[in-house]
């Protein structure tokens, strides 16, 4: 039985020079302003000042190719000999009685006798020395049993607990001169992100646990908060959008001031700390923008 023969189908489409319409001319033309946008000054503040920066751009990655080598380095083998040092060259220390020989020589000499009494004195503040202290002894192994440490143990006193949730703690800090306050800072990232709901952070009266006795209202949630080591009323604290701020507990939980955008981080405050100054009021503060700030 013979296979049948596949058979092409063709089709040809057929239209006229006229139908495809007018004919498409590309030409070079340079750039054109669409629209320009002026600056409004009165935005400013709003924005952090940033070093002009100049990027050049292609449609394709930048490749490069780059190798390194360490520096060749050359070795040599070396050995020393070593043997019974002391003999002349004409005694052979394999033989006894030729090096008993040249000993009983030696000993016979005057100059021997001087060696030895100019050696005598260091020798002997050596065994004075080994007299006084063993230095080849075997340490504790002559010491007393250590009794047992008595068995010490913690119980909890108070817990403070957050009135409105129980959001992460981020720091914790002592009133100065032994006071009975304790300030604490509480952010939870996520909750920032998703909710505009003001965070605040509690100032803790260790003798009460029933309320905090001062709420910190921060414009951002703080991720450290610290006492004054001189002024006890005095807190500085860090925020997430980068500032840091400062409160008078005398005067209520209300910032008494808060860094401009401008000088803030630019990213998370995350500590800061007070200096040792004649002032008091002089402070650094961190951010994973990997800058340290100095404010005063």
């Amino acid at each position: 039985m013979e296979k049948p023969e596949k058979i092409e189908l063709v089709y040809e489409y057929k239209k006229r020079r006229k139908e495809f319409g007018r004919q498409t001319l590309f030409e070079d033309h340079g750039p054109e302003m669409i629209v320009s946008i002026p600056n409004n000054p009165a935005h400013y503040p709003d924005y952090i000042l940033r070093n002009p920066v100049h990027c050049a751009i292609q449609n394709t990655g930048t490749m490069s190719e780059h190798w390194v080598n360490s520096v060749r380095a050359e070795y040599t083998s070396s050995g020393v000999s070593h043997v019974e040092g002391g003999w002349p060259k004409d005694i052979n220390m394999s033989d006894p009685e030729a090096t008993q020989r040249y000993r009983r020589k030696i000993e016979k000499d005057d100059a021997y006798v001087h060696a030895v009494m100019h050696l005598g004195h260091s020798m002997e503040h050596n065994i004075l020395q080994n007299n006084a202290i063993d230095m080849y002894e075997t340490y504790n192994t002559d010491l007393p049993a250590i009794p047992p440490v008595e068995n010490s143990g913690c119980h909890t006193v108070n817990v403070y607990r957050e009135p409105d949730g129980r959001r992460p703690i981020r720091s914790l800090s002592w009133q100065a001169d032994g006071g009975a306050k304790l300030a604490v800072a509480h952010a939870d990232i996520e909750l920032t992100r998703n909710s505009r709901n003001p965070q605040y952070s509690y100032i803790w009266d260790i003798e009460n646990a029933n309320a905090p006795e001062l709420v910190i209202k921060a414009p951002q949630p703080l991720l450290d908060l610290i006492y004054n080591p001189r002024d006890p009323h005095l807190i500085i604290g860090g925020m997430m959008n980068g500032q840091v701020g400062w409160w008078d507990t005398r005067k209520g939980g209300d910032p008494a001031g808060v860094c401009p955008p401008h000088v803030a981080h630019r990213d998370i405050a995350r500590n800061v700390l007070f200096i040792n100054s004649k002032i008091g009021a002089e402070f650094f503060s961190s951010s994973p923008d990997g800058v340290v700030k100095w404010q005063v």
